[in-house]
């Protein structure tokens, strides 16, 4: 399960205490409503498609994958993986921090940095028809099987190698991306006073912009206008209620940030497909 930092980062549980990696093969089933909740983190991540299809979101930007198709994320890129007909999706996943990277200050100005601070590198699309990126793709499922982090860093180093190679990363700006910038903290404002009445002007306000400004941002971003993603933040955080303890349906609506039992349970089931009773009886 997701932890979300209040800034929208993912807490990321690593494999090992020792090294910053974390591998996995997964179901897109198993994330609520065939979604994962928007989120950003350090690390690069490494997505491989081995059967169905699934959209993924990076900033503004949505791209279709099926099987045989990946895609790499940079550092610190708003993501999400999701479906918009409940289609299911089999994917390996792989986090690896970037100091993992870091053999000596040289190298990694020369081959790393480049491309972790590339405005125009957030993401990488693969495909299994193109040489270098069909090995790419192997590797990243091949990660997930990997015993240990040194045989995960013996996939990657290939894996960056070929990026080096075959991709262009542009000089990064003197600013960074206001917008996104922005869009972060709106988001972080918004998990952090979810469980308030929040308006419109709120989350426009903790931008610093106006509400059409505000609004156009989550639609860029997220596809969703604001009221949605703070229903979408308090369906998130009634989960962990639902599943790690026994207080009532009412209670937990209340604390979400709901006005009611009844809007709790007719929203829920429009985002999951179910009940909140019936989520909690799956779980269990």
């Amino acid at each position: 399960m997701f932890i979300i930092n209040s800034d929208r980062s993912e807490h990321v549980e690593y494999d090992g205490a020792d090294y910053p990696v974390k591998t996995a093969h997964a179901l897109l089933s198993t994330y609520p409503g065939f979604a994962a909740p928007p989120h950003w983190h350090d690390d690069l991540e490494f997505i491989a498609v081995t059967g169905g299809t699934m959209l993924y979101t990076i900033n503004d930007e949505t791209v279709e994958l099926g099987r045989g198709d990946g895609v790499i994320v940079n550092s610190r890129q708003l993501h999400f993986g999701h479906s918009i007909d409940l289609r299911e999706c089999e994917f390996t996943c792989v986090l690896v921090h970037p100091r993992m990277l870091r053999i000596d200050t040289t190298f990694e100005h020369d081959f790393v940095l480049p491309i972790l601070r590339a405005p125009n590198l957030p993401y990488v699309v693969l495909h299994d028809d193109v040489g270098w990126q069909r090995r790419a793709l192997k590797a990243m499922v091949a990660m997930a099987d990997a015993d240990d982090a040194l045989d995960v860093m013996a996939l990657v180093f290939p894996l960056w190698r070929d990026l080096v190679r075959h991709l262009q990363p542009e000089e990064p700006a003197d600013a960074s991306d206001q917008d996104l910038a922005v869009m972060k903290q709106m988001m972080r404002y918004v998990h952090e006073h979810y469980d308030q009445p929040l308006r419109l002007a709120d989350i426009a306000r903790a931008g610093a912009v106006g509400t059409s400004k505000c609004c156009a941002l989550f639609a860029r971003f997220l596809q969703c206008p604001p009221n949605e993603f703070l229903i979408r933040t308090r369906l998130e955080r009634s989960l962990d209620d639902l599943t790690g303890s026994d207080r009532t349906v009412a209670a937990i609506a209340r604390d979400a940030g709901f006005h009611g039992a009844s809007y709790f349970t007719q929203v829920f089931r429009a985002h999951y497909g179910c009940t909140p009773t019936q989520y909690r009886r799956r779980a269990s």
